[in-house]
């Protein structure tokens, strides 16, 4: 072959590169995913559930604590939050999670002498009662009462090592039926 017929399709070649060049130089916007306002409680629930389910391991055997009302307040918010989330979690799990009702986790809790809530302060005991805890992760939730809604931070911790393995955060606008299950500020 000589040496004309070899860079004859040069400049096509070379013309053709150009254009991929200058074409992937061009502005796409980016994909971006809607940023949702407070929702109502249940679609909340549902949407906290759906985010979890792509981030955490399965099969997984799962214990759920109340939600609470910043660091400690137990509230009916609370109750009827983490109740919703345990149903939709059975619901929408396709059996991938398991949940553990929250009295078998306390009862084995009771034999190490701690709660749930030293446990999530201090992630590190999670190590010393694990062997011991029916589930192999423990979900638990903050809520924060805001002038419009109310956020949920939902973090889930492996109860071998004590680390973060899955959160998910929505925000749920207030009602009056909300505002009657938080208790006021003293």
């Amino acid at each position: 072959m000589n040496k004309t017929a070899r860079t004859g399709h040069l400049p096509a070649f070379l013309l053709c590169l150009s254009i991929f060049v200058l074409a992937s130089c061009v502005s796409t916007p980016a994909k971006t995913i809607p940023a949702s306002g407070p929702l109502n409680a249940e679609t909340a629930m549902n949407k906290l559930v759906q985010d979890l389910l792509v981030t955490l391991p399965s099969p997984l055997r799962l214990g759920i604590d109340d939600f609470y009302l910043g660091n400690a307040r137990k509230t009916a918010l609370g109750r009827y939050l983490g109740q919703y989330f345990l149903t939709a979690l059975v619901n929408q799990g396709g059996g991938s999670i398991t949940p553990v009702e929250r009295q078998r986790l306390d009862a084995a809790l009771a034999e190490s002498n701690y709660n749930l809530g030293q446990l999530v302060q201090d992630p590190g005991k999670f190590s010393q009662v694990g062997a011991f805890l029916p589930a192999q992760a423990i979900a638990t939730a903050t809520m924060t009462a805001l002038s419009d809604r109310v956020t949920v931070n939902l973090r889930v911790f492996s109860v071998a090592t004590g680390e973060v393995i899955g959160a998910a955060s929505v925000s749920i606008i207030r009602t009056a039926d909300i505002d009657s299950m938080i208790p006021p500020v003293l």
